[in-house]
């Protein structure tokens, strides 16, 4: 797993849209998804019903646990 082929892939068809992190919502690189490591944990848990501002996630069960298993490898880039 890695930030480049497997995350970013994820954050720019689910994440960057208009009403989110690619408009109204603060916009995730690489850094910042690392110094939140337990945001990101939280929402993902939650499903976005905690830590999310933006509401729940409009992301498969598959896809949370391919942004989970990166973060339990040590979010490598």
């Amino acid at each position: 797993m890695s930030y480049t082929r497997d995350v970013l892939p994820i954050y720019n068809t689910s994440c960057k849209g208009a009403t989110c992190h690619g408009g109204i919502a603060a916009g995730l690189d690489y850094a910042k998804m690392v110094a939140v490591k337990d945001k990101l944990n939280t929402i993902l848990n939650s499903g976005g019903s905690l830590g999310h501002p933006g509401g729940p996630l409009s992301l498969t069960t598959c896809t949370i646990n391919k942004l989970k298993e990166w973060i339990a490898q040590g979010q490598p880039q």
